[in-house]
């Protein structure tokens, strides 16, 4: 199940931004929210996490979610896996992603 609260959200219509407060992935757990937001290009829907520099696709917003909880995922255990050999920008990425981010058990 995906947890969220809307940011900021266009009058009768879907928001364009909001605070993700869960991944689909059973292994993680989200501490603090990631703010997402949604725009349209070339008639997909894109969603964006620019605090962590990854985004989601599809042809709704729902696709799109979830390709970014995917993305977030790999990201988080690339990071983790690779933790010593991270330079300067991922490091900050990964300072980011596992502060927001934990592995459960």
């Amino acid at each position: 199940m995906t947890s969220f609260t809307v940011a900021h959200a266009l009058p009768g219509r879907v928001p364009t931004e909001f605070q993700l407060g869960a991944l689909r992935d059973a292994r993680l757990r989200v501490r603090q929210s990631l703010t997402v937001r949604f725009s349209q290009q070339d008639g997909q829907w894109i969603a964006e996490a620019p605090e962590l520099n990854e985004f989601g696709s599809g042809p709704n917003q729902s696709e799109a979610l979830v390709e970014l909880q995917h993305a977030v995922a790999d990201l988080y255990f690339t990071l983790e896996a690779e933790q010593s050999d991270l330079g300067s920008h991922l490091q900050g990425i990964w300072s980011t992603v596992s502060r927001k981010v934990e592995r459960i058990g």
